[in-house]
C-alpha cells in the first residue's frame, strides 16, 4: 500500500513558524551633569529585548533583523531609517540589540510603532515581516525635553530662579548624592556607617543598620507577610516549602517535604516568562505531581527517550496516508475507499470531510492550511481551509502519491503506470513531466525545489529545478515510499524486501541503514533529517533520533501502511490497513510526577503552553 510521507519545513524555511515575543523594551539614557554651557539631551539609542521562539521553543543561533519605525499600528508613514542587523546572537530564546533611528522621528512626540521583519542568519532568502508592529511608548521622546529648546544655556537659570524651589516641590533624594549633616535619618536607605545613630529614635525604617551597634532589637521594624506585594525587586525569586497540595503562583519555587504525594496545579493566569520551580527534598520519600489548567499543555524538550506509548484513535478504517502541519497540531488522513480526516489536536479527534473515494495520498502545507488529496482512478482534490471544503482538480488519472511546498504553492503528484504532474498555484493547474513509469510515491524540499519520486520495482528520481528534469539514482528496487528533510539534502527511502535506505546528497548517493529486511510501506522524517520513522507490513514501527544509525523497535506487530511526522519530529502518526490511527506525542503531557529528590523547572511560553527548561532525578511524562 502507497504511503506518502511528505516532510514539514524547517523552522528557517517556514515562515509560520518564526514567532517573536517582545516583553521588554528599555532605553539607554545617559544623564549628564549639568554645570553651565549648552545643555544638552540624552542619546538617540535605546536598548530592544525581545524573544524569539521557533515552534514554541526558545531559539538558538543567529538572525538576522530589519526594524523600521512607523507613525501607525497598520499602514501609516514610514520613517527613512532601517535598521539592518545581520547575524544577531540569539541564546535560549532571548535577543539584544541596540537601536537607533536619530532624534527626527521622535520631534512630533507622537508615539511611534516599531516593525520588525526576521530571517535566519544563515539564509539569503526574504525576511519574515512580523505582526502585529510593537509600540514604542512616549518615554523615548526625552530625546528633546519640552522647552528644552529655550534652555540652551543652563547658566540662565540662576537669575531666574532664586529659592524657587521649596519643601512642596521634593518628593525625594536620593541619600547617596547627600553629604554633610542629615538632620533626620528615619528614611536612610543605608545608615551602616552612621556613628551617632545609637540613640536613634527614628531609624525604624532604616534598610541596612549592620553597624547600629548601639540599637535595641525592639527598636527594629518587622515587616511580616509572604511577599507576594514586592514588585521589581532585582534578583530574587520567592520559594515556599510545602507539605501538602499546593495552587502554585507565578514565578514561585516550591520545595516539597512531606510523607505522601503532593500535588501542585500550575497557575491559572501564567504570563508569558513566567518561571515555576518544583524541587523534593532528599527526605521526602513520597514526591510530587503536576497538573494543568483546562487549555494547557505541558511541553516537553526534544525527548530521546524512545518508549513513549503510542495511542489509538479513531475508528477502524484502511488508512492509506497521513500528513501533519509543521507544529503537529494540525493533520489530514485518508481512508481507501473511505473518507478524507482531519485532526486540530494533534490527531486526539477526528472529523470526516468530503466524500468515500479511493484515497491514495495526501499531503499538507506546513500550517496546515493549504491540503492536497489524490484519489486512484480520480482526480486531485485541494482544500485551502484546512480541509473543511474540498474542489476537484486535473482530470481523473491513477493518481498514486502527492507532495507539498511548505507553503502549499508548488505541488508534485503522480500516477501508477503514467507521468508525474507539477503545479505553481496550489493545484490549480498541472503540468505533465518525465516519461510513463510505475510511479510509487513522491516527496518534496520546503521551498518546492528539489524533489524525489521512487518507481515500484525500478530506479529512484531526483529533481533540482522543481520537477521541470529528472535523473535517475539508485538500482532497481521494490520502493514503496520515499520522503524528504525540509532542505532537501537527507531523504530516506523503502520498500518491498529492502532495508530503509538514506541518502544525505539530496539522492545522488544512497546507502542502507541498520534496520532489518522487511516489507516496508512508509517512511517519515523529521525537517532536520535527524529523526526517522518507518512501518513495516504485519510488523513493527521502527524509530530513529541518530539519523537512522540505530532503530528502535516500537509496537505490536500490525497491518502498518501509512506514517507522517511533525516537523521536530516528536509528534509521529501511524495508520493501519483496517485499523487505527495511533499517535506517538513525545512533546506534549498533562501531567508529570517526580520521585524523591527530583526537580524541574517550567517556562510559560504562551498560548497555554508550559516548556520543561531542565528536569532532574526520576521523572515521569517528560
Amino acid at each position: 500500500m502507497n504511503d506518502l510521507r511528505y516532510v514539514l519545513s524547517r523552522a528557517f524555511r517556514n515562515r509560520n513558524r518564526l514567532r517573536v515575543i517582545f516583553f521588554a523594551m528599555t532605553l539607554a539614557v545617559t544623564f549628564i551633569a549639568i554645570e553651565s554651557g549648552v545643555a544638552h539631551a540624552q542619546t538617540t539609542a535605546f536598548t530592544y529585548q525581545g524573544k524569539l521562539t521557533d515552534t514554541g521553543i526558545p531559539a538558538n543561533g543567529q538572525y538576522d533583523l530589519k526594524l523600521q519605525l512607523f507613525d501607525a499600528a497598520t499602514g501609516g508613514t514610514a520613517y527613512v531609517t532601517v535598521m539592518d542587523l545581520q547575524d544577531v546572537v540569539v541564546t535560549n530564546g532571548i535577543l539584544t540589540v541596540s537601536l537607533d533611528f536619530g532624534s527626527l522621528p521622535f520631534q512630533d512626540q507622537v508615539d511611534k510603532w516599531l516593525e520588525i521583519a526576521v530571517r535566519p542568519g544563515a539564509s539569503t532568502g526574504a525576511y519574515n515581516t512580523l505582526t502585529p508592529r510593537q509600540q514604542i511608548n512616549t518615554a523615548p521622546f526625552a530625546i528633546q525635553a519640552n522647552k528644552a529648546s529655550e534652555a540652551q544655556t543652563a547658566d540662565a537659570m540662576s537669575s531666574v530662579c532664586n529659592q524657587c524651589i521649596t519643601d512642596a516641590h521634593i518628593v525625594g533624594l536620593d541619600g547617596n548624592k547627600v553629604f554633610g549633616t542629615v538632620a533626620n535619618a528615619a528614611n536612610a536607605m543605608n545608615a551602616a556607617t552612621a556613628q551617632t545613630s545609637v540613640t536613634a529614635q527614628t531609624a525604624t525604617t532604616a534598610i541596612n543598620s549592620n553597624n547600629l551597634g548601639g540599637v535595641s532589637a525592639g527598636n527594629y521594624l518587622q515587616v511580616n507577610g509572604n511577599g507576594s506585594q514586592l514588585t521589581n525587586v532585582v534578583g530574587t525569586f520567592k520559594w515556599n516549602v510545602i507539605g501538602g497540595d499546593q495552587q502554585a503562583e507565578r514565578n514561585n519555587g516550591y520545595l516539597i517535604n512531606s510523607n505522601s504525594l503532593v500535588t501542585i496545579n500550575l497557575p491559572t493566569a501564567p504570563q508569558i516568562g513566567d518561571i515555576i520551580r518544583i524541587a523534593d527534598a532528599d527526605t521526602d520519600p513520597a514526591g510530587w505531581r503536576i497538573t494543568i489548567n483546562a487549555g494547557q499543555t505541558i511541553l516537553r524538550p526534544l525527548s530521546t527517550q524512545s518508549n513513549l506509548p503510542w495511542t489509538p484513535r479513531e475508528a477502524n478504517r484502511d488508512w492509506a496516508s497521513i500528513a501533519s502541519s509543521a507544529d503537529g497540531t494540525k493533520a489530514v488522513a485518508v481512508a481507501y475507499n473511505g473518507k478524507i480526516y482531519t485532526s486540530t489536536d494533534s490527531g486526539m479527534n477526528w472529523i470526516p470531510r468530503e466524500s468515500d473515494r479511493q484515497w491514495r495520498s495526501v499531503a499538507s502545507s506546513a500550517d496546515g492550511t493549504k491540503l492536497a488529496a489524490a484519489a486512484e482512478l480520480g482526480q486531485i482534490y485541494t482544500s485551502v481551509d484546512s480541509g473543511v471544503t474540498w474542489i476537484p482538480r486535473e482530470t481523473d488519472r491513477n493518481w498514486f502519491s502527492v507532495a507539498s511546498s511548505a507553503d502549499g504553492t508548488k505541488l508534485v503528484a503522480v500516477v501508477l503506470f503514467g507521468q508525474i504532474y507539477t503545479s505553481v498555484d496550489s493545484g490549480l493547474t498541472w503540468t505533465p513531466r518525465e516519461t510513463n513509469r510505475g510511479w510509487y510515491s513522491v516527496a518534496s524540499s520546503a521551498d518546492g525545489t528539489k524533489l524525489v519520486a521512487i518507481v515500484g520495482g525500478g530506479q529512484i528520481y531526483t529533481s533540482v529545478d522543481s520537477g521541470v528534469t529528472w535523473t535517475p539514482r539508485e538500482a532497481n528496487r521494490g520502493w514503496k515510499s520515499v520522503a524528504s528533510s525540509a532542505d532537501g539534502t537527507t531523504l530516506i527511502a523503502a520498500g518491498e524486501n529492502t532495508n530503509v535506505y538514506r541518502s544525505t546528497d539530496s539522492g545522488v548517493s544512497w546507502a542502507g541503514t541498520s534496520t532489518p529486511i522487511k516489507t516496508w510501506n512508509g517512511v517519515a522524517l523529521s525537517a532536520d533529517g535527524t529523526k526517522m520513522v518507518a512501518v513495516a507490513q504485519n510488523d513493527y514501527i521502527y524509530t530513529s533520533l541518530d539519523s537512522g544509525i540505530t532503530w528502535i523497535q516500537q509496537l505490536p506487530v500490525r497491518f502498518w501502511g501509512s506514517v507522517a511526522s511533525s516537523a521536530d519530529g516528536s509528534i509521529l502518526f501511524a495508520g493501519t490497513g483496517g485499523g487505527q490511527i495511533y499517535v506517538n506525542n513525545s512533546r506534549a503531557t498533562t501531567e508529570m510526577t517526580g520521585g524523591r529528590g527530583s526537580s524541574v523547572e517550567l517556562v510559560y511560553l504562551g498560548d497555554g503552553k508550559f516548556y520543561i527548561l531542565n528536569s532532574q532525578g526520576s521523572n515521569t511524562g517528560f
